[in-house]
C-alpha cells in the first residue's frame, strides 16, 4: 500500500503524523510505504522541513 501525501508545508500534516507513526508501527509485514512531499518553503533554510 502506497500512501502519498502532497502538501504545501509541514504544518498541513503535523496533526496527522501521530496516526501515521502508529500505523507504521503496527505494519509488521511492511506492506505500507508512506511518502510525504512538501511543495513550498517559506524560508531558504528551515530545519523543521529539512529533516523530513
Amino acid at each position: 500500500v502506497y500512501f502519498l501525501w502532497i502538501c504545501p508545508s509541514h504544518k498541513h500534516f503535523e496533526w496527522f503524523i501521530d496516526v501515521l507513526r502508529d500505523v507504521e508501527r503496527k505494519d509488521v509485514t511492511d506492506v505500507l510505504e508512506i511518502h510525504i512531499f512538501i511543495t513550498q518553503f517559506f524560508h531558504k533554510f528551515d530545519l523543521r522541513t529539512t529533516m523530513l
